[in-house]
């Protein structure tokens, strides 16, 4: 079994961390690691507190961007295998033991459609990045939700747009190492994540892309979040125990409030 070691940036997000660790604790693959990089003004009492061998917390006073931050945490990772969790999204239990299962050989795995929840306007949504469907919906903290008609853009900027985003959403990147030394993430705050992959496959290395049908993961869209997702299907909040099991009502509950 090799070792995988799940990567976390953070910043300004203490009440997300005690759930963030829950979730890594409950991952039924064994042979796991926890980094964690925060460049929050003060360093994370959760964590201070915890005493696990199998966590590192690294707290440092500038900030950093994004990619640097992840850059960082390759660097201090143990494992073969990179799993990134953002602090604010759900993964399952089995989370990481499916996408192993499904990088088989390949060199990096993403998931191509899956689960959303918007906080702000109490929305459980599904998106296959992989498709340019004729109607999406934008959603985006503080602004309404939005309907977006897709036979404005031409063949061409659909396309594009649909590859941008299946490259994209970062939160549920697996890869081996060698593709992080063969790319590294550049300096930046949006977009670094779609630019690492872009380049993992123009260096000629293998990818695959996996639709979530079975919950294995939820991205969670909060006030605190800037960046829009962009579904095609809303679905009924009713149907979140049936996709995730009871425990996400608990997960959200705090989150939201």
């Amino acid at each position: 079994m090799m070792k995988v070691s799940v990567i976390t940036p953070t910043f300004n997000r203490e009440s997300y961390l005690p759930k963030l660790y829950a979730i890594f604790k409950a991952q039924t693959y064994r042979s796991k690691e926890l980094i964690v990089l925060d460049d929050s003004p003060m360093p994370s009492e959760f964590f201070a507190r915890l005493d696990d061998t199998s966590v590192h917390y690294m707290h440092v006073v500038r900030g950093l961007s994004l990619g640097d931050k992840r850059n960082k945490l390759v660097e201090t990772a143990t494992g073969e295998l990179l799993v990134h969790f953002d602090d604010d999204d759900y993964y399952s239990s089995g989370y990481i033991e499916s996408m192993v299962d499904h990088l088989g050989g390949a060199d990096f795995i993403k998931l191509s459609a899956f689960f959303l929840y918007s906080v702000t306007h109490d929305t459980l949504a599904y998106w296959d990045t992989a498709v340019s469907s004729d109607l999406h919906f934008k959603i985006q903290p503080g602004r309404p939700l939005e309907p977006m008609a897709m036979h404005t853009f031409s063949r061409e900027q659909r396309e594009e747009w649909r590859r941008q985003n299946a490259l994209g959403y970062g939160f549920s990147y697996v890869f081996r190492r060698r593709v992080w030394e063969k790319t590294k993430f550049e300096a930046l705050d949006h977009g670094e994540d779609g630019r690492f992959i872009t380049a993992a496959l123009a260096n000629g290395l293998e990818g695959k892309f996996h639709a979530d049908t079975d919950g294995v993961a939820m991205v969670v869209r909060h006030a605190a979040n800037n960046s829009a997702v962009f579904p095609q299907y809303l679905l009924p909040r009713f149907l979140m125990p049936a996709i995730f099991g009871e425990r996400i009502l608990s997960y959200l509950g705090p989150i939201s409030a």
